[in-house]
């Protein structure tokens, strides 16, 4: 079974006054087929906690294991390797090339991750999901934040990764579009055995979660 496990990570910038602790010994798995919530408000530690947790950077103290192995991002080589073939990101600034159409992100993708990629039925239909299977002439500057958002968690689902990890995928969504990303996240972690981590302050997603955490100043604590 995959798992992604945080033994004591912290994460402290700066130094004597200017020093800020941004996660203060954070222990925490996410393992295979569950659906994984972290809440928290802005500023509570938790975008930076997705990013060590996606081996974007190192923590100060602690570590990060998948499958039992440790992850780091000192060898730049297997960095990449693990982001690039395990990991799927859904950042908030979605992170699309601007000069490419919607169809030619996924484009990039298939130059990039040559095998593995999700078989065209299994992608057309996670595009009809998000109502995003119109859109693939359009540029990046032609879609709605909503939209954009959509887009990008199609992205991160399409290299079939073993970890989808989520920074606010539904901030710019309506109620009925956060159901509908909702159930869909909770069927690729259940029927498609991934392990979905999203951290987020959108309460609305709380009833698709298998467990749920609150993260505040950079303490965390399981809730469910």
């Amino acid at each position: 079974m995959h798992a992604l496990k945080l033994d004591h990570v912290s994460k402290i910038y700066g130094q004597d006054s200017n020093r800020v602790v941004a996660l203060d010994d954070i222990s925490f798995e996410a393992r295979q087929g569950e659906l994984t919530l972290i809440l928290g408000p802005s500023g509570s530690g938790k975008s930076t906690l997705l990013t060590i947790i996606g081996g974007l950077q190192s923590p100060t103290r602690g570590t990060v294991q998948v499958n039992g192995q440790p992850v780091t991002i000192d060898n730049r080589q297997d960095a990449d390797a693990f982001r690039l073939n395990q990991v799927g990101f859904v950042l908030q600034s979605h992170s699309l090339v601007p000069f490419l159409t919607v169809q030619q992100q996924f484009d990039l993708v298939d130059h990039v991750k040559k095998t593995g990629n999700l078989n065209a039925s299994s992608f057309q239909r996670y595009l009809t999901i998000l109502g995003i299977e119109s859109l693939g002439d359009k540029y990046p500057s032609e879609l709605s934040g909503g939209q954009s958002q959509r887009v990008a968690i199609a992205r991160a689902l399409y290299t079939n990764p073993d970890f989808i990890l989520a920074d606010e995928p539904t901030a710019a969504l309506d109620s009925a579009r956060v159901q509908k990303v909702g159930a869909l996240f909770q069927q690729i972690a259940v029927a498609n055995k991934k392990s979905v981590v999203i951290v987020t302050h959108d309460l609305r997603l709380k009833q698709f979660a298998d467990h749920i955490y609150t993260i505040e100043d950079g303490h965390i604590h399981q809730e469910k």
